[in-house]
């Protein structure tokens, strides 16, 4: 294997939900990407998906959603 080729290691293996997403105390968590899916506490990185207040409020340090979420 080449230097060029070894970082891609960890993705060759059949991958397992939980090595994507997981459940924790502030919502859906997805670690490879670093951010949490419609979270119900303030995150450093949020993916907000619909506009319900226990969702989409402040304290995010980052959001990503359309803009009829975030004109809400």
């Amino acid at each position: 294997m080449t230097a060029k080729h070894r970082g891609l290691t960890a993705y060759i293996g059949p991958m397992r939900s939980q090595d994507i997403l997981m459940p924790v105390p502030a919502g859906l968590c997805c670690k490879p990407g670093g951010f949490h899916i419609d979270p119900v506490r303030p995150v450093e990185r949020a993916l907000i998906t619909h506009g319900h207040s226990d969702h989409a409020r402040t304290g995010h340090g980052a959001v990503l959603a359309t803009q009829e979420t975030l004109d809400m």
